[in-house]
């Protein structure tokens, strides 16, 4: 909703409620505006970050192991919970990261060949994984130690040139930060600030703390979760922590701030499933390898104690690679099962109507977008950090859509009372379900 009113000349933070930054929403605007502001558009570009996201992946575990580690990877993370359905959504979590682990290559590229150039493009990139969502900043703590081991080789003064490298990395991040403000998020600065650091509970509402660590993910993932485990202590058997410090010290990082932070919303848990996904593949490759080089010497596999313990651990890497590839068959069935947005009721209903309404709220914005219909933009996002940093109440909504008159509601069937009046005295319902309730105008109702 937020690119669709920008391609219809409405400007972002001025005019258009955000507490993001701008990137997404820019390419959105510039796909709206070029192909049409349709539903297949915003999602094959969605579908464009997530190739980017597996393929960032696959070049950096390739760069650190070899390809077919590098091909486990992204099967592992394709088959995570939610991942696949996250990355064909236009959402901001995945390109996020998509663009963050495509700054991590580039930076890999510069610790392999000390090349300056490969420095400051992966900043440069970092700066607008920053500019499209700011939690890519997780992945800070990994590159500052990437960084420093990639530097330890030197002689004597070391960290000195340590130093030098972050401070560079770092400075090519911030220009591009800044950069992006001055162009597009001039107003965003305040709005964000109070949207993420002064949470207060609403009554009526749900609290911070009613959205804990998905904890049911993490159980539901065991396989995966049970292998990242067994590659961590593999590494450090074999003394491989450098090439497997990266991963472990995202994984460490995500743990910490989400087992803490408040709200943790479900899509956070890609932030984990990226580094488990890499030390899972680490862990199975290892294991397959080792097994068939004890099946290979081994004159008869049933006769030995090492022959059966390596045909069990290829039984054991069998049962991860399966258990998540039933998963992903899961996931792609229930994408599959899902009915298109064109035979949704309420869609149909706000398309037959779209001739007679200028402006129309939707509690959920989909149904507006997908009928091509214009949010006020005012309330273009209306999401429950806008209400807990009290930069938004119930009653304030229901005056924006009187001031703008809006001709169409979609909202929930146990709408506040703060509707109540104006939907008895202007609209009409002309349509409910268990989860919805749609009013029309009285002026434009037939």
């Amino acid at each position: 909703m937020k690119g669709f009113l920008c391609s219809k000349g409405y400007t972002l933070y001025t005019q258009i409620w955000n507490d993001q930054p701008p990137v997404l929403t820019m390419l959105l605007d510039g796909a709206f505006r070029l192909f049409g502001a349709t539903l297949p558009v915003g999602r094959l570009l969605a579908a464009a970050f997530g190739l980017l996201l597996f393929c960032s992946l696959f070049l950096i575990v390739r760069q650190r192991g070899n390809l077919w580690m590098a091909f486990l990877a992204v099967f592992f993370l394709v088959c995570s919970p939610g991942v696949l359905m996250l990355s064909l959504s236009v959402m901001l979590e995945v390109p996020t990261f998509a663009i963050a682990l495509l700054s991590v290559y580039c930076l890999f590229r510069w610790s392999g060949r000390k090349r300056p150039v490969w420095l400051w493009i992966s900043g440069l990139v970092m700066g607008v994984a920053l500019g499209t969502k700011l939690t890519a900043i997780l992945t800070l703590p990994a590159i500052l130690l990437e960084i420093v081991l990639a530097t330890r080789n030197h002689k004597p003064g070391w960290q000195k040139i340590a130093m030098i490298a972050a401070a560079q990395w770092m400075g090519a991040t911030v220009l591009v930060v800044i950069l992006i403000t001055v162009l597009w998020g001039k107003e965003s600065l305040q709005t964000s600030f109070l949207s993420h650091f002064s949470e207060r509970p609403v009554p009526g509402m749900p609290r911070p703390e009613d959205f804990p660590f998905p904890l049911t993910m993490v159980v539901g993932h065991f396989e995966c979760v049970a292998a990242a485990l067994a590659g961590i202590l593999l590494s450090m058997k074999r003394r491989t922590l450098r090439q497997m410090a990266f991963p472990i010290t995202l994984l460490v990082t995500g743990l910490v701030i989400h087992l803490i932070h408040r709200p943790c919303w479900q899509y956070y848990y890609l932030h984990l499933a990226i580094p488990l996904s890499w030390l899972a593949a680490y862990a199975i490759y290892e294991a397959i390898i080792w097994s068939f080089a004890v099946l290979a010497k081994a004159r008869s596999w049933f006769a030995s104690a090492a022959g059966w313990k390596g045909v069990v651990i290829c039984a054991v890497a069998a049962l991860v690679i399966l258990r998540s590839e039933r998963r992903l068959e899961g996931g792609i069935i229930d994408i599959r099962r899902r009915p298109p947005a064109e035979s949704d009721a309420i869609v149909i209903k706000m398309k037959q109507n779209a001739m007679h309404t200028h402006w129309v709220y939707c509690e959920e914005p989909i149904y507006a977008f997908a009928s091509c219909s214009l949010t006020p933009p005012e309330l273009a996002v209306v999401v429950i950090k806008r209400f807990w940093s009290h930069q938004l109440t119930a009653s304030t909504t229901v005056e924006i859509c009187r001031q703008r008159q809006v001709d169409e509601l979609v909202l929930s069937p146990q709408s506040g009372p703060e509707w109540q009046a104006w939907l008895q005295a202007d609209f009409v319902n002309i349509y409910r379900d268990a989860s919805h309730a749609m009013f029309i105008s009285r002026t434009i109702h037939p």
